[in-house]
């Protein structure tokens, strides 16, 4: 049994050509054995070559323009959010006047620069809501950021007007409309 033994584990090395021919396998299936094949990605990576197919683009998620922490930092305790005035770009009011009005509805949350970017959002409506979500992603990061974007977007410049402030002013038949307006402020002011 012992002479068995080691006949079975004692081989003697012959050379390559008296074993006779061989199969080669490329190596990347000797790497592939023992391990798991992803079939479906395997089949998606044929079709991409063969029919030159590209993936659906993901849709696009809407990415706030704050860091994504901010919406992590917790409101003061026992905070009830306040309704607050919206501001559309559109009306009389001016961007100095909605950033304070904001700012005193925000209430003890306007101590926090985080909490001022994050919930400003709520005040806006219309066009200036969607110029708010036009904003890149992580663009702003403190208050004094979001103010320097949202004054020159919105400043009319034009100081509040009355009709009858417009009523005895008229165009002339050779000012042009820029010209007029600027008349009109010089009057006014």
């Amino acid at each position: 049994m012992a002479s068995a033994r080691r006949l079975m584990t004692h081989t003697t090395p012959q050379p390559a050509a008296a074993m006779g021919p061989t199969n080669t396998v490329p190596t990347q299936q000797l790497s592939v054995v023992g391990q798991q094949i992803d079939w479906s990605s395997k089949i998606a990576e044929v079709m991409r070559e063969q029919f030159v197919l590209r993936p659906k683009q993901q849709s696009i998620m809407y990415k706030t323009p704050y860091p994504s922490a901010y919406d992590q930092i917790p409101l003061p305790h026992k905070y009830k959010m306040p309704d607050f005035t919206k501001f559309s770009g559109q009306g009389d009011v001016s961007t100095m006047k909605h950033i304070n009005r904001f700012l005193l509805q925000l209430g003890e949350a306007s101590n926090q620069d985080h909490l001022r970017v994050r919930l400003f959002s709520l005040s806006l409506s219309g066009s200036a809501f969607a110029w708010f979500t036009t904003l890149p992603a992580n663009f702003i990061l403190y208050w004094a950021d979001l103010e320097k974007q949202f004054h020159p977007f919105f400043f009319s410049g034009i100081t509040e007007l009355k009709l009858t402030d417009l009523i005895g002013l008229r165009q002339r038949n050779d000012e042009s409309v820029a010209a007029f307006i600027q008349r009109f402020r010089d009057v006014k002011n």
